[in-house]
């Protein structure tokens, strides 16, 4: 494989130009990658190798890809992504955008992974967080990060390259058609150039040969999902039934619930000869007050011993589960009284309280034969059988491939000195 993909008749993007496949490095990008010449056989040139172990795909259970057939109106023009000359330097080009320094972090089959590539992806967050920490502590949370998207660009890299294997002929025709079609949709969105395309695509820190090499890579992963990850999902009716009971109560039944407000009054409070007589007969008269149609919320705001719920009108947190309230006594004594009745005193580790019930509402189970939760229990399975294939694929790809700097601190080194020159004007911003 030659590393690049010709696009409709007169366009090509070079699909591992920058990041590369397993066993070519890095190239130049130049005029000649972006027009196809006359003498290409692409269907032979392009024809992958057949993935080593991943079953075949099954039609009917893959999820269709949502990509336009249509050709666009008219081409693009070529583009011109000549390489970079400028002299090395750690200084950023603009915000966001590194020039091709501080060294590799890591390298997958021969491929390099670039410290700017990292710090491209970490700039926004970076510049977020550096004015909440010292030069210190900027510089371990940086590496940290650093590690994180290195350990995702290795994983990345290992999976598009498996990827670009695994894919057919006209699923690589089926690409070239719909890059055809994002390059000309971004050269409008951007004013009708490839120059205007460029500034625009640096605004959101990458170049704009960076945004399409970003592209045709989700396009080709996206694809390969579609046909080798996808179809080896596989969720029958007894899985859902099985997994439905086993959680029925937590995830697809709604208890009893009420809504109600405490007033609390401490013995301890008020003090005197004989504190706990008096806590009941101030409690009794509130209850009282309460009973003849006084604003519960208004008394349990003036009289309440409890600084919470006296802030809160006694309102102990909106919508309370059944047997869930802190205080056992208080939450039987809401369910044996109906909505706007007080409860009696209740006498609690010699602290007296009463509350009255506002509302409830009576909890349900939604059966099994509900279409949302079947749909629920599907995803939900769908999602834990594809953590499982997706750990499994990275754990094969990561043990076939020669990969130099995936545990190593040192090569991180000048990657994190870039950021820590970036410092002072984040932390200043």
């Amino acid at each position: 494989m030659d590393g690049r993909i010709f696009l409709s008749g007169t366009l090509s993007l070079v699909a591992i130009g920058i990041i590369g496949c397993a066993g070519h490095g890095p190239r130049p990008l130049s005029n000649d990658m972006f027009i196809a010449p006359a003498s290409a056989q692409k269907d032979s040139a392009m024809a992958p190798a057949p993935p080593a172990t991943l079953p075949s795909a099954s039609a009917d259970v893959a999820l269709p890809l949502e990509i336009p057939t249509t050709n666009p109106t008219t081409q693009p023009p070529a583009l011109s992504l000549a390489p970079d000359t400028t002299a090395p330097s750690t200084q950023p080009m603009q915000s966001g955008v590194y020039m091709t320094l501080g060294g590799v972090v890591a390298d997958v089959n021969g491929t390099p992974i670039y410290a700017n590539t990292l710090l491209a992806m970490l700039d926004k967050e970076f510049s977020a967080k550096a004015k909440d920490m010292d030069a210190e502590q900027f510089r371990r949370f940086a590496r940290g990060e650093l590690e994180n998207a290195r350990d995702l660009s290795i994983r990345d890299e290992v999976e598009f390259a498996a990827a670009d294997r695994g894919l057919s002929p006209d699923d690589k025709k089926l690409i070239d058609m719909v890059m055809t079609q994002y390059l000309q949709q971004k050269i409008t969105e951007a004013g009708g150039s490839v120059e205007l395309a460029k500034r625009k695509a640096l605004t959101e820190g990458l170049t704009f040969e960076q945004l399409l090499h970003k592209h045709l890579r989700e396009l080709t992963w996206d694809l390969y999902r579609q046909h080798h990850i996808l179809p080896r999902v596989q969720v029958s009716v007894n899985d859902m039934r099985q997994f439905y009971k086993a959680n029925v109560a937590q995830l697809y039944s709604q208890r009893n619930q009420a809504r109600f407000r405490v007033i609390k009054i401490d013995p301890a409070r008020l003090g005197g000869a004989n504190p706990k007589s008096a806590a009941f007969e101030r409690i009794r008269l509130i209850r009282s007050k309460a009973v003849r149609g006084d604003d519960f919320a208004s008394l349990a705001s003036s009289e309440n011993h409890d600084d919470y719920l006296k802030a809160r009108g006694g309102d102990p947190g909106g919508w309370i589960e059944r047997d869930s309230y802190r205080i056992d006594a208080v939450d039987k004594a809401i369910w044996k009284i109906q909505p706007g009745d007080v409860t009696d005193v209740i006498e609690d580790d010699g602290v007296f309280y009463i509350a009255k019930l506002e509302d409830r509402k009576l909890g349900k189970t939604q059966p099994f034969e509900d279409p949302a939760v079947q749909t629920d229990i599907l995803n939900r399975l769908r999602t834990q059988q594809l953590s499982v294939l997706y750990e499994q694929l990275d754990y094969k790809l990561r043990s076939e491939a020669v990969i130099r700097g995936e545990h190593g601190d040192s090569l991180l080194d000048p990657a994190v000195d870039i950021a820590m020159q970036r410092y002072p004007q984040w932390a200043a911003q």
